[in-house]
């Protein structure tokens, strides 16, 4: 029993948001975010939590977080933190993981909240998958630091208005196996695929008005959890590996996410941002009026 309105009566679960894909050279961010049971985030949540791996495998560490974090020993896959109220429910940790596999990621609380329980659903409890070599959407001007989460963008906008650089880019890289090390895949003109998928709502709308486009070409739109049509393009990559998503503008609101892919023999290389949420600017309020109704204003 608990009082209403404690803690202990509107904590409900866990999510857990990464991209997807990582590289075994880099670690992957992973935010764990503290759920009431109507899916808000729990901004005064100050529990402790224990994280672990499936596989075992991995090492974690704090990224952003105000809050008492403990990690394991080496390549264990556990954790635990501690989080602070100025976290606001959200802590962003590291999970460097060097062998190439598909594992889960389980927080826990008091042996009863997980990524699981209560209202959660299977987006907040997604798959991992570690890869030699792979695709990684950035956001920033390109100087270090850079991050994998994407802030809150406005439909219809281009996510470069009023800013001097590109914010939105993508690395290839692979890990050097003589030091473990992350290394560039290309430089110049290149050609990938890219494409779209609609995470809320899950199906992608069909107008030709609702589109994801790069520098004014339209990504191939796909439902959620069922990524398998692409859109050829040629970007240009740095010495770095790093190139430039120019002009990037979705014109309807939602959660995407991006996917990138490279075909060749063999294993292909893959990657995929983190969820992106795009907002309306606002929200227009038109009041219609009958003929006889706008006869009687006269």
């Amino acid at each position: 029993a608990c009082l209403v309105g404690s803690e202990m009566c509107i904590r409900d679960s866990f999510s857990i948001v990464h991209s997807g894909s990582g590289v075994n050279c880099e670690a992957e961010q992973v935010s764990i975010i503290a759920r009431d049971s109507g899916g808000n985030t729990l901004t005064d949540y100050d529990g402790e939590i224990d994280i672990s791996t499936s596989t075992g495998n991995g090492d974690w560490s704090l990224n952003t977080g105000g809050g008492s974090f403990s990690p394991s020993g080496s390549d264990q896959g556990t954790a635990s933190y501690q989080f602070s109220s100025s976290d606001a429910g959200v802590v962003v940790l590291g999970l460097l993981n060097t062998h190439a596999e598909n594992l889960s990621i389980d927080v826990e609380a008091d042996d009863t909240i997980t990524e699981q329980s209560n209202s959660a659903t299977a987006a907040d409890d997604p798959n991992l998958i570690f890869a030699l070599s792979g695709f990684k959407f950035i956001y920033g001007n390109g100087s270090a630091p850079t991050t994998e989460i994407i802030p809150v963008q406005t439909s219809g906008r281009p996510l470069n208005q009023s800013l001097a650089y590109q914010p939105l880019k993508i690395r290839a890289i692979t890990t050097d196996l003589d030091t473990g090390v992350c290394t560039g895949l290309f430089t110049n003109n290149q050609s990938i695929e890219l494409a779209l998928e609609c995470n809320d709502p899950n199906n992608c709308n069909s107008s030709t008005a609702s589109q994801f486009s790069v520098d004014g070409s339209n990504l191939e739109k796909n439902a959620n959890n069922n990524v398998s049509n692409y859109s050829p393009f040629t970007l240009i990559f740095s010495s770095n590996s790093t190139a430039d998503l120019n002009n990037s503008i979705y014109s309807d609101a939602g959660i995407v996410t991006l996917h990138a892919r490279y075909q060749q023999p063999g294993d292909n290389i893959v990657g995929s941002s983190q969820p992106i949420t795009f907002m309306p600017a606002g929200f227009c309020t038109c009041l219609l009026y009958t003929s006889d109704a706008a006869d009687d204003l006269l």
